[in-house]
């Protein structure tokens, strides 16, 4: 789901005239993941400092300094000067960086900025722009598509308007200068009757203008990691609800991690202990780990930790997935208490865990940010500095802009090679940012695949690929008509052509989904058969349903996410499939992306839900249960079986590997059986784009914390 490119377009209004620029907003939803791929290092990490030598703290970021009669902008790398006694002002438009007014209110100067695609000529983006705006101004053309030379001697693509018999007449001039994938655009307007010194000041405004390397707070490329990320909606872990990796994995840490072959590996806790019967879990604490600002972490801290995100003020709505399998959970969700009453501190370094049962997949839940470990005492201020025991440290943050995270000197796994990670937010294009060296990792989307398998481009050295554990499909819910009736579920689904959905949606690079579980997550099975694509079928069980055929049923509501420009593909070929099987009229209503889950959790929805899962954990309960049993909050469509419910909680708890992917088995096929969605695909082998001074990343088919394992090494 990406917001599209739009040219922006500067408008001036009469009388005081504002000038205004809305400019380009790129990836709406990035990849959860914010890089991916493999580059497999020739030697491992380096090993930092010899033992009892103190671990070199990062060296000092900058701070921004505004000065008065200067603009500098260290992120995107754009700087010039202005007269003193002109007064900046907040921009007001998405991708504005700053608006100058003269001391009179005779000129006014916007800087902005839009992104370029690959292959995109910034002087054509430049006289598009000139053009539209002009087109509303309506001045006659002096000059377009001029070379001006600035004053750091950088060219600059240059279009004048005005009209010079008109001495009332405004005058519009655009500077665009390109960087990278960036262009920039300098807007300068005046308007006639400007007092003497306007013209010179626009133009010494104007010749100031210069690009340069960016260096964000002073960071530059040398041991740092660039990589594109989104705004982060928290950096409270009981927040969180993207994966493992990214900046909630640089800051935080839990008791236990995935690894690399995503099996449980010690963090926060140095061993662990089961008893016989599976219930009871003693962790075994590393002593003399600190958070950030130096105070000890204990015991205790889990204990708080767990239960905070367990109370229902803390709103989380990831705990009772993450922690429920702890005996007492479920009544501090509920409010009944405030305390879990399966833990117990022994002592500072000890803790112990009581399970409801048996649950073979609970160490791998430990490794979800849900449970990872926050201070008390510094709780209040975790939005702003969040205090974590990760390998790096919150250095700074502006807001859309940039994040920029430190290596923290005293991690309690050891040395931390990288000096910095820096995520720039809102980027623009990525595979284009990658390509002009703004990032160092990132993901590629399915139309450039073809490139990456390409030996004769300059990505395929770069690109690796990668296998998500991921299933999309289409909930209904069964809870509301007329999909409470399982003779229309199934008739829907039967309706649906999955060879034809995977063809014109993904142009057959997706595989079809049969069922619940992705390829390569244990209890996947290839022999599973899907609903046979049968429209006799489809309109028999419509006609064997409680109403009788198409013509009876209730108006039918589809929500997916989406800007309201134009129904989506995938939600516009089922709803064809649909109106061809039984000339039922679906109804698309679309939800705003980065609100959509929120509002399938309020049951904001309407009978048809368009979503799909991502594994956190390599378990098939983390699909079944979360998914599919009544009492979970991810189940969007309420599809309640009494006997699914029984055949989940006994999976839970079984011990034989066979027989617990056999419970599986029934459980999937008794959800594709019941209709409980219309189960659409798994993704293709997408690709990602490592740089080869990149070493020591692994790609993993489940978003894992590892910024700590990666080195430069140009």
């Amino acid at each position: 789901m990406r917001r599209s490119q739009t040219i922006g377009v500067a408008r001036a209004l009469i009388g005081t005239a504002l000038l205004a620029l809305s400019c380009t907003l790129v990836d709406d939803l990035l990849s959860a993941r914010l890089s991916g791929g493999t580059a497999t290092p020739t030697e491992g990490p380096p090993s930092g400092p010899a033992p009892g030598t103190p671990v070199p703290t990062p060296r000092p970021l900058s701070d921004v300094i505004e000065q008065p009669g200067r603009y500098r902008n260290d992120v995107l790398g754009i700087s010039f000067d202005y007269p003193e006694t002109w007064e900046p002002a907040p921009p007001s438009q998405e991708g504005d960086l700053i608006v100058l007014y003269s001391t009179d209110g005779s000129a006014t100067v916007i800087l902005s900025y839009s992104f370029l695609e690959a292959g995109e000529d910034p002087e054509d983006f430049a006289d598009t722009v000139f053009e539209q705006v002009n087109g509303d101004l309506g001045l006659p053309v002096v000059a377009r598509g001029e070379v001006h030379t600035l004053e750091s001697g950088q060219p600059a693509w240059r279009a004048l308007a005005e009209d010079s018999a008109d001495p009332d007449s405004q005058s519009f001039e655009l500077i665009a200068v390109p960087r990278g994938g960036y262009v920039f655009l300098l807007f300068l307007i005046s308007w006639g009757g400007s007092p003497p010194g306007t013209d010179s000041a626009l133009e010494s405004i104007r010749d100031s203008l210069q690009t340069f390397e960016p260096l964000p707070f002073g960071v530059d490329r040398s041991n740092a990691l660039f990589l594109a990320g989104t705004t982060p909606d928290t950096f409270d872990p009981a927040l969180w609800r993207s994966d493992a990796g990214g900046v909630i994995g640089d800051v935080f840490s839990g008791l236990v991690q995935l690894g690399p072959d995503l099996r449980p590996i010690p963090d926060l806790a140095e061993s662990w202990d089961v008893s016989t019967d599976g219930t009871v879990y003693t962790f075994h604490l590393r002593q003399g780990v600190t958070f950030h600002n130096g105070a000890p972490f204990t015991a205790e801290d889990v204990v708080y930790s767990w239960e905070r995100a367990c109370w229902p003020e803390t709103g989380s709505d990831t705990a009772p997935t993450y922690l429920g399998d702890i005996l007492g959970v479920d009544r501090v969700i509920s409010g009944e208490t405030r305390e879990i009453s399966g833990l117990r501190v022994i002592d500072d370094f000890t803790l112990e865990v009581t399970l409801e049962g048996p649950r073979a997949y609970f160490l791998a839940k430990l490794a979800y940010p849900t449970s990872w470990i926050v201070d008390e005492s510094t709780i209040e201020d975790i939005e702003e500095a969040p205090n974590g025991t990760g390998p790096f440290v919150l250095a700074r943050y502006i807001e859309d802009e940039v994040i920029v995270v430190a290596r923290n000197p005293s991690y309690h796994r050891g040395f931390v090679p990288l000096e910095y990670i820096v995520y720039l937010l809102y980027p623009g294009p990525l595979v284009r940012l990658y390509e002009d060296g703004e990032i160092d990792i990132t993901y590629i989307s399915e139309e450039l695949v073809d490139r990456a398998a390409d030996p004769n481009d300059p990505l395929h050295g770069d690109a690796q690929p990668t296998n998500d554990l991921c299933t999309y499909y289409a909930a209904f819910d069964a809870t509301r008509p007329p999909f409470d009736d399982p003779f229309v579920r199934r008739a829907f689904a039967a309706a649906v052509d999955r060879e034809e959905y995977i063809d014109v949606i993904s142009g057959g690079e997706n595989v079809p989904a049969a069922g619940l579980f992705p390829p390569g997550l244990p209890g996947y099975r290839a022999d599973l058969q899907p609903p046979a694509y049968d429209l006799d079928e489809a309109r028999l069980l419509l006609v064997q349903s409680t109403y009788g055929g198409a013509a009876a049923l209730p108006e039918i509501v589809l929500t997916t996410s989406g800007s309201g420009m134009g129904v989506p593909p995938d939600a516009a070929l089922l709803i064809g499939m649909w109106d061809e099987a039984f000339g039922v009229q679906v109804q698309v209503e679309q939800l705003e992306s980065q609100s959509y889950y929120e509002q399938l959790y309020a049951e904001n929805h309407g009978q048809i839900i368009m979503t799909g899962w991502c594994a956190d954990y390599p378990d098939p309960e983390n699909f079944a249960d979360i998914l599919f049993h009544s009492a979970s909050l991810q189940n969007f469509g309420g599809f309640d079986s009494p006997e699914l419910d029984a055949l989940l909680e006994q999976a839970r708890g079984e011990g034989d590997v066979v027989g617990r992917l056999a419970l599986y088995g029934q459980i999937e096929q008794m959800l594709v059986d019941e209709a409980a969605a219309v189960f659409l695909s798994h993704p293709s082998v997408y690709y990602t784009l490592v740089r080869p001074y990149v070493s020591g990343y692994v790609s993993t088919p489940i978003g894992i914390a590892q910024h700590m394992n990666l080195w430069i090494e140009r």
